[in-house]
């Protein structure tokens, strides 16, 4: 058996430890993202707009649907750590067999408020070493197989 070492990175998702706790972040994962979809244009402070209204036959349809699946496939991976993001994420993965340009116009501007801040992270004050310890593993036990499940709707 090996010893190795402190965890640093597992699934993308980027693990410091100091004394004051214990912070999750998935910056490069992030960062590569938004490189990929070459996001230009400035950020914006709200994921959602809150006067845009979903249904299902709005807009035109997309030229490449596989492109706008992986997105939010990625999208909802990246909920693990930026719960800003979760209940749009959720919301545009409803509509997932849609594939109209108001959606992918929804998920842009997802992007657009991530760029704000590709550096957020979550930060996990524990008050003893069993609560830090009891926090990481919630994480891997019960978030980890939500996104996984949401990711498998999102393919199917």
């Amino acid at each position: 058996m090996k010893d190795l070492d402190l965890l640093r990175c597992s699934l993308g998702i980027e693990v410091a430890r100091s004394p004051k706790g214990l912070s999750l972040s998935q910056r490069k994962y992030l960062t590569d993202l938004l490189k990929n979809w070459d996001i230009r244009s400035k950020a914006t402070d709200t994921p959602m707009d809150p006067n845009i209204h979903f249904d299902q036959n709005v807009g035109k349809s997309l030229a490449d649907p596989e492109k706008y699946r992986r997105l939010i496939g990625k999208l909802i991976y990246l909920t693990v750590t930026q719960l800003g993001t979760a209940f749009v994420v959720g919301v545009l993965n409803r509509y997932i067999e849609s594939l109209h340009q108001l959606y992918l116009t929804v998920s842009c501007r997802i992007l657009w408020y991530l760029k704000e801040a590709p550096s957020k992270q979550l930060y996990y004050c524990p008050s003893s070493n069993l609560d830090m310890l009891i926090g990481l593993v919630i994480l891997l036990i019960v978030v980890l197989p939500l996104v996984i499940t949401l990711l498998l709707e999102a393919i199917w």
